[in-house]
């Protein structure tokens, strides 16, 4: 058993050692072409991963400044909000927004926004629901639903 093991290791260290001595025969030769292949494909695969660290830097910074964005409207008190919104086909949809003083539905489509319907509402009622204390707990008509504000305003019933 321990035969093979110490004939494996002499035929290793006499190859190890040849090799060893032709490369001090050729120590100023010029460098082989596998040696120019694996410099050429190590330099290839430092540039992929640089431009993989560049492309990934740009994608964190537009995050990161999106996020920036979002922060600073909501710390500067955005007055527009988002109250629902459906999707009316492929590339259109109905929004219900709340601004201060009125809720306005807004039909978007790929190039135009329309608003259509306004529905005033006065200054208490907009204190309350910015507070989280909305008249919807009181009574659930006081509020009208997206879908009551949508059939409204297509003139259905």
């Amino acid at each position: 058993m321990r035969k093979p093991i110490v004939t494996l290791s002499v035929f290793a260290t006499c190859v190890l050692g040849a090799t060893r001595a032709l490369s001090a025969d050729r120590l100023f030769a010029a460098p082989d072409a596998a040696v120019a292949t694996t410099s050429s494909t190590g330099s290839l695969t430092q540039g992929a991963w640089a431009l993989v660290a560049v492309l990934g830097l740009a994608f964190f910074t537009a995050w990161l400044l999106k996020r920036v964005r979002m922060q600073r409207g909501v710390a500067r008190g955005a007055h527009i909000e988002i109250l629902a919104q459906a999707a009316l086909g492929p590339k259109e949809r109905a929004v219900l927004l709340q601004v201060p003083g009125a809720r306005v539905l807004v039909g978007v489509a790929s190039g135009h926004v329309s608003a259509l319907h306004v529905t005033p509402i006065d200054a208490s009622e907009t204190a309350s629901i910015a507070s989280g204390q909305g008249p919807e707990a009181n009574s659930p008509d006081a509020i009208p639903t997206f879908k009551s504000l949508l059939k409204r305003s297509l003139g259905m019933p």
